[in-house]
C-alpha cells in the first residue's frame, strides 16, 4: 500500500499497535497507544515520574498503583470520589480517603478546608494531586493545556476582598515527613502564615514543607503571605523539584523576613526550572527566592517586578529577586528584569548565561559573602548599577556591562577580591566617580584580563575607572573613548595603590579637567606600567595623556605615549614616574632607552587600533627592552613574539616593539 496525499503512512490494516495507526498517522511515544515491540508503555503524556516515562520506558513506581480519586466542586452524585459523576466536592475529603499509590484529580473550581485556619490539603506519601481538569477526562493527556484553575484556597470564608483574614488557613497545603509526591496543575492562594508568636504559623503561607520530598509542576502560587519565611512556599529539610510554576504576588512582611515567593533551608535539595517569579515581596531580602540549600539549581527562570526592601539591612535594597546563602548554588539562563534590586549572593554560587536588565533601587547583583562566579551574562541598563561587592569574592568572565548607571561605579563597586576576564564595559555612567568601575578600599585586589572599556563616563573623576588603594593587575586592556566632566577621562588612580598594567591601550579618552587618559594622585603608588599605547587622548586642563601630581614610585617602560593634545605628560617633576624604553614627543628624562619620536608612530586600524608604522624612522619599533617584554607577557601566559603591533598582523620579531601588542 502507498500513503495517499495527507497520510503519514498506510499499511493496509486497521491495527493501531503496529506503528501505523488506523488514522494513517505514524505512531509516536505519547499518543496513548502502545506500539508493540517498540514501546514498553504509552500513557498519553510527556510526564516523567509517573511510571511511564516520556520516552515510553517503564520505571517501577515505588508507591505501587492505586486508585484515581475524583474531585469536582460541582458534582451532584454520591460524593465518594469513584468517578467524575460521583466526585468528592471537597479536596480535603479526597485526601482524607486516599492511600499510598492513589492519584487525586481535581476539576476546576475553588476548594477550601472544612475548618477555619487549617490546611486544605495535608499531603500523604505516595499520593499525587493533579488539578486543572474540566471534568470527564479519562487520562492526563486529555486535561486542558494549560490546565484550568483548580484553586486550593486558604480563604475559608471567601472574604479576602473585604480585607478580612482572621479565617484564613495558616498554610493552604502542608507536607510533614512525606515523600514521593507530585502536585501538578494547582493554583494555591490565600494562605496567611502571619502569626509571629508561633514559628510554624509564621512560615509558608501557600505550602509548608518539612522533612519531605515532592515535585511541584504546572502550578501557580499567588497572593500568599508569611510573617517570617516563604510567603508562597517554605521548605526546611525537604527536597523540592519545581517545574513550569508561577509565583505571583506572594509576600513576607517582617523586618528580617526572606523569601516572598519561596524560602528553602536546612538541608534537602532544590531544583527549579522553567518558572516565573513576578511581583513577590520581602520586607528584607529574597523577594522572589531565598535559598540556603547546598547545590540548589535554578534554570530558565524569569524574575520580574520582585522587591527586596532591605529593612533588615539599614534600608539598603538587595536581593529583590533572589538571595542565596549556601554553597554550590547554580543560576543558569535566568532573566532578572525590572526588579527592585536583583540577586544577593551570600554564599558560594555561579550565575551563567543570564540577563540583568532595568533593575532599580539596589544593585542588580549584591555580593555579600562567599565567592560568586559570573559567566556569559549581560548586565544592561540597571539604574542603581550592576554589581556591588560588599564582601566575598567575585569572578566575572565572558560578560557585558552595558548602559548601567549609579552615583559611584556606574557598573561595578568593589571592596575585596575581584577578577574580570573577557569582559566589555560600554556606555556605563557615574554621577560622581568611576563611570564603569569604582573602588576605594585597601582590601581591594582587582584583576582585569582581556577587558575593553568603551564610551563610559563620569561626572567628577574616572570616566572608566576610579581606583583608590588596594591592588590592580591588568593585562590586555583597552580604554577607548571614555569621558569625564572632571578629571581622568579614563582612569584615576590614587592612595596607597599597587598599580601593575601590562599591554594596555588608551585611545580617544577625554576630560574637562586634568588627565585625558590617566590621572595619578598621591605619592603612595607603586608598581609598573609596561607596554602601554597612549594616543589621541585630550584634556581641557593639563595632561592630555598623563597627569601626575606627586612622586608615584611607579615606573613606565616599553611604552608609547604620543599625540595626546598639547602635552603627553603633565607633572611637577619628570622623575615622579621612572620612565625607560618609552617614546613620546616630549623629553622623558634620562631613563635608559627613551626616545623622542618626531613624526606620528601610529598606523590607525579600522576600529581605532593604535598599530605602529613599521619603518626605520619609527623609533618606537624595535625600541623595547626584550627582558622586560618577556617578563611582562610571560607572566600572563603569552609571548610578545606571537602578537603584533602592525596593521597587517605580521608578528613582532626581536627586538620587541614598544607599546600595546594585539593578537593577530
Amino acid at each position: 500500500m502507498y500513503a495517499a496525499a495527507g497520510e503519514q503512512c498506510d499499511d493496509g490494516n486497521d491495527v493501531d499497535t503496529d506503528g501505523c495507526l488506523d488514522t494513517c498517522v505514524m505512531a509516536v511515544c505519547g499518543d496513548g497507544i502502545l506500539w508493540q515491540g517498540q514501546e514498553a508503555c504509552d500513557d498519553g503524556n510527556q510526564f516523567d515520574d509517573d511510571g511511564c516515562e516520556n520516552d515510553c520506558t517503564v520505571t517501577p513506581d515505588p508507591c505501587g498503583w492505586g486508585e484515581t480519586i475524583y474531585v469536582d466542586a460541582d458534582a451532584a452524585g454520591n460524593d465518594d470520589g469513584t468517578s467524575w459523576a460521583n466526585a468528592f466536592n471537597s479536596a480535603y475529603a479526597a485526601m482524607q480517603s486516599a492511600a499510598a499509590g492513589d492519584n487525586i484529580w481535581i476539576a476546576e473550581g475553588t476548594y477550601i478546608s472544612i475548618v477555619a485556619n487549617t490546611p486544605v490539603l495535608t499531603l500523604k506519601s505516595c499520593v499525587d494531586v493533579y488539578g486543572g481538569f474540566a471534568g470527564g477526562e479519562g487520562s492526563l493527556a486529555q486535561r486542558p493545556n494549560p490546565p484550568l484553575v483548580s484553586r486550593i484556597s486558604g480563604d475559608f470564608l471567601g472574604d479576602d476582598g473585604a480585607n478580612s483574614f482572621a479565617d484564613n488557613a495558616y498554610h493552604a497545603i502542608t507536607a510533614t515527613t512525606v515523600n514521593t509526591i507530585r502536585l501538578d496543575g494547582l493554583t494555591v492562594s490565600g494562605g496567611r502564615a502571619t502569626t509571629p508568636q508561633a514559628v510554624d504559623n509564621a512560615y509558608g503561607g501557600g505550602l509548608f514543607a518539612t522533612g519531605s520530598n515532592l515535585s511541584v509542576w504546572n502550578s501557580t502560587f499567588t497572593g500568599n503571605i508569611a510573617y517570617s519565611r516563604g510567603g508562597g512556599i517554605y521548605s526546611t529539610g525537604s527536597t523540592l523539584n519545581i517545574q513550569n510554576t508561577d509565583f505571583l504576588s506572594n509576600r513576607c512582611t517582617s523586618g528580617s523576613c526572606g523569601g516572598g515567593g519561596y524560602y528553602g533551608a536546612s538541608g534537602g535539595g532544590l531544583t527549579v526550572s522553567n518558572s516565573t517569579f513576578d511581583g513577590n515581596y520581602s520586607e528584607d531580602t529574597g523577594g522572589g527566592i531565598w535559598v540556603s540549600i547546598a547545590n540548589a539549581t535554578l534554570t530558565n527562570l524569569e524574575f520580574t517586578a520582585n522587591v527586596g526592601n532591605g529593612l533588615g539591612n539599614g534600608g539598603l535594597d538587595r536581593g529583590g529577586a533572589l538571595r542565596f546563602a549556601s554553597t554550590g548554588v547554580s543560576v543558569i539562563s535566568c532573566d532578572f528584569i525590572g526588579n527592585q534590586s536583583g540577586v544577593e549572593a551570600a554564599g558560594t554560587g555561579s550565575i551563567s548565561s543570564s540577563l540583568f536588565e532595568d533593575n532599580f533601587g539596589g544593585r542588580a547583583l549584591y555580593v555579600n559573602a562567599g565567592t560568586t562566579t559570573v559567566s556569559n551574562t549581560v548586565f544592561q541598563e540597571n539604574t542603581a548599577g550592576a554589581i556591588y561587592q560588599f564582601g566575598g569574592a567575585v569572578n566575572v568572565s565572558s560578560s557585558q556591562f552595558l548602559g548601567n548607571g549609579a552615583a559611584n561605579g556606574g557598573a561595578v563597586i568593589l571592596n575585596t577580591v575581584a577578577a574580570f576576564e573577557d569582559v566589555l564595559f560600554e556606555a556605563n555612567t557615574a554621577s560622581s566617580y568611576g563611570g564603569a568601575v569604582y573602588w576605594s578600599n585597601s582590601s581591594a585586589a582587582v584583576d582585569f584580563e582581556d577587558v575593553r572599556f568603551e564610551g563610559n563616563s563620569a561626572t567628577m573623576r574616572g570616566g572608566a575607572i576610579y581606583g583608590s588603594q588596594g591592588d590592580i593587575d591588568a593585562w590586555n586592556v583597552e580604554f577607548i573613548d571614555n569621558t569625564s566632566s572632571g578629571d581622568a577621562g579614563a582612569t584615576w588612580f590614587g592612595g596607597i595603590l599597587s598599580l601593575n598594567l601590562n599591554n594596555v591601550v588608551y585611545s580617544g579618552n577625554s576630560c574637562v579637567g586634568n588627565g585625558g587618559a590617566v590621572y595619578t594622585a598621591g605619592g603612595s603608588l607603586t608598581g609598573t606600567m609596561r607596554h602601554l599605547s597612549v594616543g589621541g587622548n585630550t584634556a581641557t586642563g593639563n595632561g592630555d595623556g598623563f597627569y601626575i601630581t606627586n612622586d608615584t614610585g611607579a615606573s613606565l617602560v616599553n611604552s608609547v605615549v604620543w599625540g595626546n593634545g598639547d602635552d603627553d605628560f603633565y607633572t611637577n617633576n619628570i622623575d615622579y614616574v621612572t620612565m625607560t624604553y618609552t617614546c613620546s614627543t616630549e623629553y622623558l628624562g634620562a631613563g635608559a632607552g627613551n626616545e623622542i619620536q618626531v613624526t606620528s608612530p601610529w598606523d590607525i586600524g579600522p576600529n581605532g587600533e593604535l598599530f605602529l608604522v613599521q619603518n626605520p624612522q619609527n623609533l618606537c619599533v624595535d625600541g623595547a627592552l626584550d627582558a622586560t617584554a618577556n617578563t611582562s607577557y610571560s607572566s600572563w601566559g603569552q609571548m610578545w613574539g606571537n602578537m603584533t603591533t602592525a596593521k597587517d598582523s605580521s608578528l613582532d620579531v626581536p627586538a620587541a616593539d614598544m607599546g600595546f601588542h594585539y593578537f593577530p
